[in-house]
Formats: C-alpha cells, structure tokens, sequence
C-alpha cells in the first residue's frame, strides 16, 4: 500500500505487556484486513511495556507496511493509549480493540458489515454469555447498574473496547480530550449514536486476563465519578486525580519528541 493512498480502515489497539499474545494479533488483524479488500492501517500503541512487545512488533512492521507502532514512554493506562491511537488515526472507519486475543480479529469484519448497514456511527461489540470469573461477572453486572441509575450516559450492557466507528463522529475528540473520565465513556457522553453487536470472546484468552479487581473498581469510578448525577465536590479534587483518567495527550507526545 503507497504512503499517500487514502486509509479507509484504521484498527487500534493499546499493547501492554503483550509478548505471548502480539504477533499471533497481528498475524490474525493482518490476513483479516486484507480479506476486506480495504485500504487500512493497524496501528499499536505501546504503553509503556517492558518486555519484548515493541522488539516483536518492530520485527514484524518491516514485513508488513501498514503497521504502525506509537511507543509511549510510560505507562499511561489503556484510555489514554486509545485517546492516542484516536489521535493518529487517518482512517474513515476506526476500529478500538484489546490486542490479547480476546476480541478476536475475525470479528473486525462482521462490525464493519454492521456499520455499513446501520443508520447509526458506531458499533459495539458484546458478550452474548458469561466467559469469565463469577466475580468480574457479578461485578461487570453491579457497574451497569449503578452507571444507568447515577449517570448520565448510556452504555450497552456487557461491552468491552471492542467496537468501530465512523471518523466524522470524532469531530470533537480534543474537546473529549479536556475533560476528565476515559475515552469511552466521553464518547456516550457526547450522544455518539450507537447500535450493539453480539460476539463472543475467545474463552482460551480470557482465561489469561491480567485484569484484576482493582482494576476493574478503577474503571468503575472514571465512569461513576465525572459523569454521576449528584453534587461530588465533596469528594475533593485528590479522588478525581487517583481514578479519573485526565487525558494529556500534548504532553504524551511532547514527551515523544523529546526522546
């Protein structure tokens, strides 16, 4: 694919820590992307990994020109790595997914079928039925409804990253870039209009999960505090600032430039 050829489809996906899981990944984006008949980019966003992810990925992207890597100097958690891919993304059509294996590759094609059908701006994808610890079930259910009930958004019920959209429904991504909560969440916020997919995730890789429980009430709180009907300013700014993603991305790559 020629530099200057216009990019429709764009996939990305934040890499952490990912050395058992990322060349199968990019294999398995690779030969799916090509079966669209699409111009694309698979754009990974190294978060600050250290072991031998960005070295796989590198070897890799001198066989297959329309990988782009973006190595972030730390760890700046998975909402910001995405809030940076969005940043890059040249394609019409942009898909967000994790890169261990969980959403499967595959199943690019059928949300892009879906979009191209729906008079809606993104697709997102869900699990049709429980796949993973009985705690991270119950605590995935107790998260949906409390957002419903003290939000101000809505979200589908079992969803992850997974999803894609249309660019043109990203015309305020720096302004969702100055306020507070993850990427996601801004995008309900901002009344993106948006349809579900089902689609199970791969059992085998989710066994592996490295999400843990704290990991999952952090998420929660960028969710329930910045977007939540009641006066919080008696929290204090000090919470906000542990568990609600401030998105920095000037600063992320100024501090690119100054490697």
């Amino acid at each position: 694919m020629s530099m200057d050829e216009h990019i429709t489809l764009s996939v990305i996906a934040p890499v952490f820590n990912g050395e058992k899981t990322i060349v199968e990944f990019i294999l398995r984006t690779e030969n799916t992307l090509r079966s669209l008949r699409l111009s694309y980019e698979m754009l990974l966003v190294d978060d600050g990994s250290n072991d031998d992810s960005l070295k796989m990925m590198q070897r890799l992207q001198q066989e297959y020109p329309a990988l782009v890597i973006v190595k972030l100097q730390q760890n700046y958690g998975q909402s910001n790595a995405i809030a940076a891919g969005l940043s890059l993304a040249k394609g019409n059509f942009i898909v967000v997914m994790d890169s261990d294996l969980q959403d499967k590759p595959e199943d690019i094609i059928p949300l892009y079928n879906k979009l191209e059908k729906a008079n809606v701006d993104m697709i997102i994808a869900t699990r049709p039925e429980a796949n993973v610890a009985l705690w991270r079930n119950l605590g995935s259910i107790a998260f949906y409804q409390l957002s419903r009930i003290l939000t101000r958004i809505k979200h589908p019920h079992s969803a992850g990253v997974f999803r894609i959209m249309n660019a043109e429904c990203l015309v305020t991504l720096p302004e969702m870039l100055q306020k507070p909560g993850t990427i996601l969440s801004q995008m309900h916020a901002a009344g993106i209009s948006w349809k579900t997919i089902s689609l199970p995730r791969d059992n085998r890789a989710a066994q592996k999960s490295n999400y843990t429980f704290r990991d999952m009430i952090k998420l929660a709180l960028s969710r329930l505090l910045p977007f939540n009907r009641l006066p919080l300013q008696w929290l204090g700014k000090s919470l906000f600032k542990c568990y609600v993603p401030q998105f920095k991305i000037a600063q992320i790559f100024r501090e690119q430039d100054n490697v």
